[in-house]
């Protein structure tokens, strides 16, 4: 039930946290030291994209009701599609309105 609102989720959220907090290679090449900090932030906003399926499943367990726990895997599934949906759709307005200062960051550390 977590695995679709997972992958639902980190497949908004890569795209949108890229655009939120560009990060260009520094002079070497390599990663900035703030890009382990996005790592890391992301790993644990991806975590949090499946708390509506596996708190639908934990409230089926525990109330011994086998057809709520069944009911996690739709919502899993929806959670997972409505968070793409709408996080992609963030990242796409996030590139229209800031793909030139966004451009000028990654051109100046190309410098």
């Amino acid at each position: 039930a977590a695995l679709p609102a997972i992958l639902g989720g980190s497949a908004g959220l890569a795209p949108l946290s890229s655009l939120i907090s560009v990060q260009p290679l520094d002079e070497t090449g390599g990663p900035t030291p703030a890009y382990s900090l996005k790592v890391h932030i992301s790993l644990i906003l991806v975590a949090l994209t499946a708390i509506a399926p596996i708190a639908i499943a934990a409230a089926g367990h525990f109330a011994h009701q086998p057809w709520l726990t069944w009911l996690a895997v739709p919502a899993g599934i929806a959670t997972g599609v409505a968070l793409a949906v709408w996080l992609g759709a963030r990242a796409v307005t996030r590139l229209e309105t800031s793909q030139v200062r966004i451009l000028r960051v990654l051109a100046d550390a190309a410098r």
